[in-house]
């Protein structure tokens, strides 16, 4: 994979942090030892713009066992990865971990995105979720977005960004690379 986000750094013509690829990290993932090492490896070998991935650690990761989860995100981030707080909202009792961690988003879990219209209360917490992230300096993802409707909603909130499949469905790296590469040649051919 990491060979695929270096044929797509354009040598500099078009700014990595345009692309941003999410990782999830799993909760073995975080608790291994050797991924930091990995990671930073494979970076260096592959020459990637550490600013391209964003590794996603939910939140009942994240304060599991909180003080390797924030040893392993603080590494992270002084690579130059950035880091997305997943699923936030569903552990509100443990808000104060928050400001210990070097993050770049938050994003909404989507058991309150998917109601967002119908419910006061979701659209409530969606909305609390957001004004934190702000006033944190985060962006904020909104997961589960599966209608016009309720993107119209995020947009009201001025949740940052949006992700499901009213968005877009997941498609391969290999595929998305093949996406890119074509736009950039459009874009060539219109210059």
């Amino acid at each position: 994979m990491l060979a695929l986000c270096r044929s797509n750094n354009h040598d500099g013509k078009t700014p990595c942090q345009e692309i941003r690829l999410m990782i999830n990290l799993s909760g073995q993932s975080v608790q291994d030892a050797r991924l930091f090492g990995y990671v930073e490896q494979q970076i260096h070998q592959f020459g990637i713009d550490p600013g391209m991935i964003c590794f996603e650690i939910s939140e009942s990761v994240a304060i599991s066992n909180f003080v390797h989860a924030k040893r392993v995100m603080n590494a992270l981030h002084s690579l130059g990865c950035h880091l997305v707080l997943d699923d936030f909202g569903s552990g509100f009792s443990s808000l104060s971990y928050l400001r210990e961690l070097p993050l770049s988003y938050l994003k909404i879990d989507g058991n309150f995105v998917h109601n967002l219209v119908s419910s006061p209360v979701d659209a409530a917490m969606v909305k609390a979720v957001h004004e934190v992230g702000q006033v944190m300096n985060l962006l904020t993802i909104a997961e589960l977005v599966e209608d016009g409707e309720t993107l119209v909603r995020l947009r009201q909130i001025g949740v940052d960004f949006a992700q499901g499949y009213y968005c877009g469905r997941p498609i391969p790296l290999v595929q998305l690379r093949d996406r890119l590469e074509s736009e950039r040649t459009l874009e060539v051919k219109a210059a």
